[in-house]
C-alpha cells in the first residue's frame, strides 16, 4: 500500500491534508468517525460499503469520479480489490463554504460530485486524469480549490476561526497528556 500526502499552506483552517492512496491487493477497513469530510476522486475500481445509510438507499459513492464524504458518526466498514482515490481532507467550515452545504446535510452520507460541481465536472476529471504526478495533482487541487473559495465574502474570516480553534484544541490536547 502507498500514501502520499501534501499539506496545502493556501488553504490553512480550511484543508489540512491532500492525500493520495493507491493499494494493489484486497483490503478490509474500518474507517472510525472523524469531523472532517474529504472530496475524494476514485481513479479505479469501486469498493464494497458495509454501512446500513448506505445500503438502505442503494448507493455507494465510490462507484462515481469524484463524491464528497460526509461527517461519519459510526464506523463504516469496507473492501476493495485493489484502490486508487485522491482527494481532499477539508475542515467542516469548508461544506458551505465550497458547496452551501450544511454539515448536518452531510452526516453519515456522500454527495456525487456532480451533483456539487455541475458544470465544473468534466474540467475536474479531465484535470485530476490527466495529471499522473500526485504532487502535481496536489497542487492542482489546491488552487482549484482556492479559486472555487476565492469569490467566498467570509473566507478569511472562516480561515482565521478555523485555525484559531484547531490552535485551542491543540492547547488541550497537550494539557491533557
Amino acid at each position: 500500500m502507498e500514501f502520499n500526502f501534501y499539506i496545502p499552506k493556501k488553504l490553512k483552517g480550511i484543508a489540512p491534508l491532500i492525500w493520495e492512496l493507491k493499494a494493489d491487493q484486497p483490503q478490509k477497513w474500518i474507517f472510525l468517525p472523524e469531523f472532517n469530510f474529504d472530496l475524494a476522486f476514485n481513479l479505479d475500481t469501486p469498493w464494497i460499503i458495509q454501512s446500513d445509510y448506505y445500503k438502505n438507499r442503494s448507493f455507494n459513492p465510490t462507484e462515481n469520479f469524484c463524491f464528497v464524504a460526509g461527517l461519519h458518526t459510526k464506523p463504516l466498514s469496507v473492501e476493495f480489490m485493489r484502490c486508487h482515490l485522491f482527494g481532499i481532507r477539508l475542515n467542516t467550515i469548508a461544506a458551505h463554504l465550497l458547496f452551501g452545504i450544511h454539515c448536518k446535510d452531510l452526516k453519515n452520507w456522500s454527495i456525487e460530485g456532480d451533483i456539487v460541481f455541475q458544470d465544473k465536472y468534466n474540467f475536474i476529471q479531465d484535470a485530476v486524469s490527466n495529471i499522473s504526478d500526485f504532487h502535481k495533482r496536489a497542487v492542482w487541487l489546491e488552487e482549484f480549490i482556492l479559486s472555487s473559495l476565492s469569490c467566498v465574502p467570509d473566507l478569511s474570516l472562516a480561515m482565521k476561526i478555523t485555525t484559531l480553534l484547531d490552535e485551542i484544541s491543540l492547547k488541550n490536547c497537550r494539557k491533557v497528556q
